[in-house]
């Protein structure tokens, strides 16, 4: 028989299959291509209504009220700017994906 290999790699300190890295990549650019796609002003950074557009496109199937979103968005802007730039926007992302699934 064949011997199967498992490639495995390392992101900070966790460890992935070549499967589960592709996955983690191809949702990567996903949130990123919502992040291009909504920052009309190519500021690298998104205002609230930009990032409300992207989580709409990104996650149709979250329906957060203004009050949810507003306290979420805030969380998510530690510099309390009003803007979330992409770090703080893939920080939410993840964030939501992970309420998504609870």
């Amino acid at each position: 028989g064949s011997k199967h290999l498992s490639i495995m790699l390392q992101v900070m300190g966790e460890k992935f299959s070549l499967p589960e890295f592709r996955n983690l990549f191809a949702w990567i650019q996903a949130k990123d291509a919502c992040f291009m796609q909504v920052d009309l002003d190519r500021s690298q950074s998104l205002n609230h209504a930009e990032v409300y557009n992207a989580i709409k496109q990104g996650f149709p199937m979250l329906n957060l009220d203004q009050h949810a979103f507003y306290a979420a968005t805030k969380a998510y802007d530690p510099d309390n700017n009003g803007t979330m730039s992409r770090a703080e926007y893939m920080a939410f992302c993840a964030y939501l994906e992970l309420a998504s699934r609870t």
